[in-house]
């Protein structure tokens, strides 16, 4: 059995899979990790370049190529593949510094950890760098690991979990805000999370990205609430209440609003978000989380909670 499976879906990423890949290539712990690339339909050069690197490393990568159906549906078509002890994941665009996988490994063996987070740099084309920590900004560090695990950056990147706890659970299938809908839940099924204050994931910041703005309102926007309805309905009857709640702030309330905001058609699901929020969680400005955030942030959460948003528009034109 392998340490690691490193799972890489792949669509039309053909300018950025080699670096990649050579990622994968260049780990301290090689001989001790499969990666699982799953095309995803792709129609560009990419299978080309995959095809050059099985056959130069047959015994470190695997290749599959399925009808596209969306980053989860690739996530989960190579789930089905992976062996390794631990499961990771690595976007075909983006890539990992070498030592990653040994480090994080060693870790979760040393402290019998069913999931280790680390932080991640967010680099953009101008060559900037921003450091991404796996727990939310302003958040105490000396919080519960499983807390904070619920409410931490929920990329699945930036993480590996033991193999057990995928069996039986998956991604959504063409669905936005795939890993905030999967991510969370997955406490339920842990006894211990650590975390490594290193930023190993190296996230490229694309112009046409998934969650980048948009030129035009999409519907897809509105995955927020089915997401969120789910971690609802596993987490808020559970001892990760107040996490729950503060999920409900940042991705509800502060994050889709700020989407939602850059649209006409977008603007109406701003006033359905104030009174989700007022039915579901009356007494959200006394989260202990919600508290540790800066003055704007609160700002715009109230604003946007007395539906205000000519106000939270003139705000943010600033």
């Amino acid at each position: 059995m392998k340490k690691i499976s490193v799972i890489i879906p792949v669509y039309n990423v053909q300018k950025y899979i080699k670096e990649c890949l050579e990622s994968i290539v260049n780990q301290t712990i090689r001989d001790d990790i499969e990666a699982i690339i799953v095309n995803d339909g792709s129609s560009d050069q990419s299978q080309e370049i995959i095809d050059e690197y099985v056959k130069k490393y047959p015994y470190l990568f695997k290749s599959y190529i399925k009808e596209n159906g969306g980053l989860g549906d690739a996530r989960n078509y190579g789930l089905k593949y992976a062996t390794g002890e631990y499961i990771t994941f690595v976007d075909g665009d983006d890539f990992v510094k070498k030592e990653t996988y040994e480090k994080v490994y060693n870790e979760a063996k040393h402290n019998d950890l069913d999931i280790v987070m680390f932080d991640i740099s967010m680099y953009y084309k101008n060559g900037r760098i921003q450091i991404l920590k796996a727990e939310n900004n302003n958040i105490k560090e000396n919080e519960n690991l499983n807390n904070l695990f619920v409410i931490s950056n929920p990329s699945a990147c930036n993480k590996i979990f033991k193999r057990e706890l995928w069996e039986n659970y998956q991604f959504p299938k063409r669905l936005w805000y795939e890993d905030l809908y999967t991510i969370p839940i997955l406490v339920k099924k842990v006894q211990k999370v650590g975390w490594i204050k290193e930023p190993f994931y190296m996230y490229r910041q694309r112009e046409n990205s998934i969650m980048q703005t948009k030129p035009r309102y999409t519907d897809k926007l509105k995955d927020i609430f089915e997401v969120i309805n789910k971690i609802n309905k596993e987490l808020k009857c559970t001892k990760y209440y107040s996490e729950v709640e503060f999920l409900n702030i940042e991705h509800l309330m502060h994050g889709s609003s700020l989407r939602f905001i850059n649209y006409d058609e977008g603007k109406k699901e701003i006033k359905n978000i104030s009174k989700k929020m007022k039915e579901n969680f009356p007494n959200w400005r006394n989260n202990k989380y919600y508290k540790m955030q800066n003055v704007k942030y609160k700002i715009m959460c109230n604003l946007v909670c007395l539906r205000q948003i000519w106000i939270l528009e003139k705000i943010l034109k600033k």
